[in-house]
């Protein structure tokens, strides 16, 4: 039978057992954990050493060397900049207002004719850049327009009738772009 000190007895040798199986098994890792921290303990002083060596080099050579003082230059292209973005929208404004001018033109009088075979290249070109088709060599013929009917332009965005000029009004004289 057991008495309560051979049971006290096992039981102590049953957790000492325990512990030193548990003891084995962790002992390894234990080991390997304790090598790999003192690697990268190692590692972070190496890391150290070189961030220093490199500041100290860093600092030799920021001495011996001058870097230009580009504020002045900045400040200067920041102005261009500012010029460039006006006059940009100048242009821009411009060539609206000759867009529209053309375009008016193109209603009054039917087409807008150059002085010399080059000018009108040049107009026909840009009319075709412009999103509009360069006038036809031959002019259509076009019937007179009612001026009792309300204008095209109330009436729809593209000028048919009034490609035809009024009767009142004379062509202005050929001018050329160039």
């Amino acid at each position: 039978m057991t008495t309560p000190e051979s049971l006290q007895q096992e039981r102590a040798n049953t957790e000492t057992t325990f512990a030193l199986g548990m003891a084995q098994i962790l002992e390894p890792l234990a080991v390997q954990h304790t090598e790999t921290i003192s690697q990268v303990q190692k590692g972070q002083r190496e890391l150290d050493d070189c961030i220093h060596q490199l500041k100290a080099k860093l600092e030799d050579a920021l001495q011996y060397s001058s870097l230009p003082q580009v504020g002045t230059y900045l400040a200067k292209l920041g102005e261009i900049k500012k010029r460039v973005t006006v006059l940009s929208a100048r242009l821009n404004s411009a060539n609206e207002r000759l867009v529209k001018t053309h375009r008016y033109a193109e209603a009054q009088f039917g087409t807008v004719k150059a002085s010399n075979e080059a000018s009108q290249k040049k107009i026909d070109d840009w009319l075709t850049s412009q999103g509009g088709s360069p006038p036809p060599k031959k002019m259509p013929t076009v019937l007179p327009v009612d001026r009792n009917s309300p204008s095209p332009e109330a009436t729809s965005s593209t000028p048919t009738a009034s490609l035809a000029p009024a009767e009142s009004k004379t062509p202005p004289p050929a001018t050329s772009l160039e």
